[in-house]
């Protein structure tokens, strides 16, 4: 038989049965024909790795000296190079494999303006991403630790594996959770950004500050990323991530706020025109752009005009610096 058609497993064992001297005639034949083909170069090159060589004194000496009789210096060359293909064969092949192999990339997923999506982790838990939101999804999750980066707005449930904690980085901030359901909110463009608890409990902290050790349900942390403070309030009869049903809530947010949340639902450019330092608390279901914008202007007494395909929202002279306003 031609050595050569041989697969790595018949090899395997012809290999074997040389090391044992129990190979028949034919079988020695193909292993000398081998060696005279196997890259004595190839063989070094191995042998300088320390993990191969360590390894490798136990396999030579297992497979040479388990036979009494005699070998000549040619017979001994070819056991050693058939225990090292043996041994690469097995589990040292493994190492290689894994220390040649790329590292395994972080997953970017992004969602444009006008979408939303669900993703299923590895691990079982579930991440609703709101428009205009970026998950990134580390190498290497669940390995030790669930590590993920936000940007934008997402709503987690959380599988429990308090082996393997479930930290999301946004920006400074880093939440730690073990198992629990909860809201982030952290577009970059927005003043402030919102940690909001529907069950469970977690960890916030801001680099190695801890910021909250334990924020539980129905409690929300504020964090304003310009001046650093930080503010814990109670969400009341809020629910945290009701923007997956579709409802549009804009709690304590500027006009400028309001108008990027409508750019990134819409996919449609909004702007605000003039000046406005008021504060607006409305609550509206998700409808089409135009009746929401008249419903903004009947609760606000702004006024919008289309120019160039972009909405321009006319502030109000003379506005209130904070209005609290709601529409159900």
């Amino acid at each position: 038989m031609d050595n050569e058609r041989l697969s790595s497993r018949q090899l395997k064992a012809i290999l074997k049965k040389y090391l044992h001297g129990t190979a028949t005639a034919d079988e020695a034949r193909q292993v000398e024909r081998w060696y005279a083909a196997f890259s004595e170069a190839e063989t070094e090159d191995k042998l300088k790795d320390p993990h191969y060589k360590s390894a490798l004194q136990q396999e030579v000496m297992a497979g040479i000296l388990h036979h009494t009789a005699p070998r000549s210096g040619m017979r001994l060359r070819i056991a050693a190079a058939a225990a090292l293909l043996i041994a690469v064969c097995t589990g040292l092949y493994q190492y290689t494999f894994r220390a040649s192999s790329p590292r395994q990339e972080a997953q970017v997923i992004a969602v444009p303006f006008g979408e939303r999506k669900s993703i299923t982790l590895p691990d079982g838990s579930q991440v609703y991403l709101n428009a205009g939101s970026t998950l990134t999804i580390e190498e290497n999750y669940g390995k030790k630790e669930r590590l993920i980066r936000l940007s934008g707005e997402g709503f987690f449930e959380v599988a429990a594996d308090p082996e393997h904690p479930f930290i999301i980085h946004t920006g400074d901030i880093s939440t730690v959770v073990l198992g629990t359901s909860f809201n982030i909110r952290s577009y970059p463009d927005q003043e402030e950004w919102h940690i909001t608890m529907a069950s469970g409990g977690v960890k916030v902290l801001r680099r190695q500050e801890v910021l909250s050790g334990n924020l539980t349900a129905n409690r929300q942390l504020s964090y304003h990323h310009a001046s650093g403070k930080v503010a814990l309030s109670n969400t009341g009869a809020s629910l945290p991530g009701e923007w997956r049903n579709n409802m549009l809530n804009f709690r304590n947010s500027s006009l400028k706020e309001i108008a990027g949340e409508l750019e990134r639902q819409y996919n449609v450019p909004v702007r605000v025109s003039g000046h406005d330092e008021g504060h607006y608390r409305i609550s509206f279901h998700r409808q089409p752009l135009p009746e929401v914008l008249n419903i903004l202007s009947g609760l606000t007494g702004t006024t919008y005009t289309e120019q160039n395909g972009a909405i321009i929202i006319h502030a109000k002279k003379g506005q209130a610096n904070d209005e609290t306003i709601t529409q159900e």
